[in-house]
């Protein structure tokens, strides 16, 4: 009789360490310490999104890079969303 338990476990834990690697390469992908012409064709090849080119801070630091997404205000900007039936 399969084992169906600890198959989904097993698949369970083979999906975190899959996230793992992509979320550590994403992590490089975006370094600014890392050749961009690199990076853009990494993340081209694993269809992951491309780094943009950063802009140096004025006390030569460079600017932290913002997470990858639409970060765009949208219709609830401001506003908690902690709960549905707050006002």
């Amino acid at each position: 009789m399969p084992d169906l338990a600890g198959d989904l476990a097993n698949a369970e834990d083979e999906l975190a360490r899959l996230r793992g690697i992509v979320a550590n390469t994403t992590a490089w992908i975006h370094d600014d310490a890392y050749d961009i012409a690199a990076r853009r064709a990494l993340a081209q090849r694993l269809k992951l999104p491309e780094p943009s080119p950063r802009t140096r801070s004025t006390d030569g630091a460079p600017d932290r890079h913002r997470p990858v997404g639409d970060h765009s205000p949208g219709p609830n900007a401001g506003r908690s969303t902690l709960s549905a039936t707050e006002d």
